[in-house]
């Protein structure tokens, strides 16, 4: 845990903040929070000068000026900028006898960042990188991840992750999101849209 993250602009913990908001539109008691958006800028850690871990204010959300910045899962296992060929695909065995652990993220229990390096070689995940990034890259705002899949199960969960590379190697989670495929079938099926190709909308950060 980031200790720098407890400490609010407004010279409050994050739990006395949450109290404030709650009190006054949930029991119209004490005083109406002067912001609109707070929100945490997460940095690296022990590197001097490193941008982020620094609590930030904002009028809208995403915060004013932003760009939306489209990357594609392409089948060389990149992320880029291209949008890739209609026909390039790429495959995986899903065992749900031998399911993909859930490794940190937004679990109740056992969640927060781990390193997610064990992941990577695992026969039913799928793993996209950018290059070298020459400068520390800031992402702010909604993150969406759109597939479109196939399989031949009877029903398969389909998880995104946004992962933070470091130079060492090590691979820690950022972001994620889950998606069940029969859900989504069952949509399609009503919508009279032919089997097929499935399109997936996965929203890992709002």
């Amino acid at each position: 845990p980031n200790p720098h993250i407890e400490n609010s602009p407004l010279g409050i913990t994050k739990d006395a903040l949450r109290e404030q908001y709650l009190n006054f539109w949930l029991k119209g008691e004490g005083t109406e929070p002067n912001f609109t958006v707070l929100y945490y800028t997460m940095g690296a850690l022990g590197e001097s000068g490193a941008p982020g871990n620094a609590w930030r204010l904002a009028d809208t959300w995403p915060p004013l000026p932003f760009a939306l910045t489209p990357a594609y899962l392409a089948p060389t296992n990149t992320l880029a900028d291209a949008i890739p060929a209609a026909s390039a695909s790429l495959a995986y065995d899903y065992n749900p006898n031998n399911p993909a652990p859930s490794t940190g993220g937004q679990l109740l229990y056992n969640g927060g960042v781990y390193d997610q390096t064990p992941l990577v070689s695992r026969a039913d995940v799928l793993s996209f990188q950018t290059e070298l990034l020459g400068a520390p890259v800031e992402v702010t705002g909604p993150l969406t991840v759109r597939l479109y899949v196939s399989t031949d199960a009877v029903d398969t969960d389909f998880t995104a992750k946004l992962i933070d590379v470091y130079p060492n190697g090590v691979r820690f989670n950022v972001v994620e999101g889950i998606r069940r495929l029969r859900e989504l079938l069952a949509v399609a099926k009503a919508a009279g849209i032919p089997e097929g190709r499935i399109k997936i909308d996965l929203s890992i950060c709002r």
